[in-house]
């Protein structure tokens, strides 16, 4: 598919600490949704990037691929500051726009196994086009009733509303204090714009009380690059709840940490969360079912049905739960550890992959696990159980663990699996 170039790109990029060369280059802008566009070309080597567009005309791009190294394995995009540290930042490529510009600062292009190998570095890089070329999102209003209070939440009736919630959200306004109701099941694929998680990013969490009045979510679509915090909800901080929801055909794909369907990221109470028919496919750690990563907080009476494919830290549940409780939980999914990010974070367990000082009881699994790098451990309920408390919980389902050719070394630890647990240390297992 040949297309005649829109825009022109002029990147700043650093040969040393002293000299610097610019390169002009023809790009190619799509506008492939009202809050996003693609621009291809982006490093002058063919790569494609999505960004993200604000209605105050801002860009924010997820670090993405650019390409690949036979050596060192993916390269990606990633924001920096060539002033500080020859490092990668994790988070997003950050910039402002106009109708006939977009400018950013610098970035450059890292392995993704290692944040300070880098093929290239650029001061800064800025496209131009002519005007018309893109259009920025009109900013959401909330057209929602209620006040908030307990007494008169606030009511989401449709998928709009949600997705200007969420918007909301991002912008700063994290409804500490405040209750949200859904009243209706709303189907998030007939939005005419790409869906972006509620909290996404992580000094600007969700703290309020949601409650799905037994409403159903379907068609929750979202895939991010090497960013954390991935799911309908991205961060849900310390005094949030998340309660009553169900979830049909969700498919969420990441590059980064703390994936999960209903959220990334959680430090409040979820409650009566069920998910059927939904898939996770994660590249980084902390991947679950129903939430990335659980720290210091709970889930009781939740379920998942469906696929998850990661890479380390992968749960039926919770990917990762730290000194957090999981009470009542079950989970059907067919679990695929294909290969591991984090020597760390490399348990994949029914019920949850990673657990440190958490508390388990009355879960079971039914599902199917299957780990293919022999590095894993494999567990029925948990994968890596660290100081746990675990009660009263069933594992009715095959595990499939490749069996590592040697014991293993200390840069590369051969893996473990068990019915309950793939490994154990301080933990008590009873009932």
């Amino acid at each position: 598919d040949f297309r005649p170039t829109n825009a022109t790109a002029k990147g700043v990029i650093m040969k040393s600490a002293l000299l610097d060369s610019t390169a002009t280059y023809p790009a190619y802008i799509a506008q492939t949704g009202d809050n996003e566009i693609c621009i291809m070309n982006f490093l002058n080597n063919g790569s494609s990037v999505n960004v993200m567009l604000g209605a105050d005309k801002s860009v924010n791009i997820a670090p993405q691929f650019i390409m690949n190294n036979s050596m060192y394995g993916d390269f990606l995009c990633y924001a920096a500051n060539w002033d500080k540290s020859k490092s990668a930042i994790k988070g997003y490529i950050s910039g402002t726009a106009t109708s006939q510009s977009i400018e950013l600062g610098n970035l450059g292009v890292f392995a993704s196994a290692d944040m300070t190998t880098c093929a290239q570095r650029n001061r800064s890089l800025s496209f131009t086009f002519s005007d018309g070329t893109i259009s920025f999102p009109a900013a959401k209003p909330l057209t929602w009733t209620g006040n908030g209070s307990q007494a008169s939440p606030f009511v989401i009736t449709n998928a709009e509303q949600f997705a200007a919630f969420a918007e909301s959200v991002n912008s700063g306004n994290d409804y500490s204090g405040k209750y949200i109701v859904l009243d209706a099941d709303i189907d998030l694929s007939n939005l005419p714009y790409k869906f972006r998680p509620a909290g996404m990013f992580t000094d600007k969490p969700f703290k309020g009380n949601f409650n799905g009045q037994g409403h159903t979510v379907a068609n929750l679509s979202i895939t991010q690059g090497d960013v954390p915090n991935t799911g309908l909800f991205g961060f849900a901080d310390q005094g949030s709840v998340l309660t009553n929801v169900k979830f049909t055909g969700a498919a969420i794909e990441s590059r980064g940490e703390s994936t999960g369907v209903l959220v990334g990221h959680s430090k409040g109470k979820i409650s009566t969360v069920t998910a059927t028919g939904c898939s996770v496919v994660s590249y980084g750690q902390y991947s679950g079912g129903i939430v990335g990563y659980l720290e210091k907080g709970s889930i009781d009476n939740s379920s998942f049905n469906g696929d998850i494919d990661a890479y380390g830290g992968i749960g039926g549940i919770a990917g990762e739960a730290e000194y957090a409780h999981i009470t009542n939980c079950h989970s059907s999914a067919n679990m695929n550890m294909a290969g591991i990010s984090n020597f760390t974070y490399r348990g994949v367990g029914g019920i949850a992959g990673n657990t440190i000082g958490a508390n388990i009881s009355k879960c079971y699994f039914n599902g199917l696990i299957t780990e293919k790098t022999s590095y894993g451990l494999v567990g029925g309920i948990t994968g890596s159980a660290i100081e746990d408390t675990i009660t009263q919980c069933l594992n009715a389902a095959p595990l499939s663990s490749v069996a590592p050719e040697n014991s293993g070394s200390e840069s590369y630890p051969a893996g473990n699996a068990g019915g309950i647990a793939g490994l154990i240390y301080g933990t008590t297992i009873s009932d």
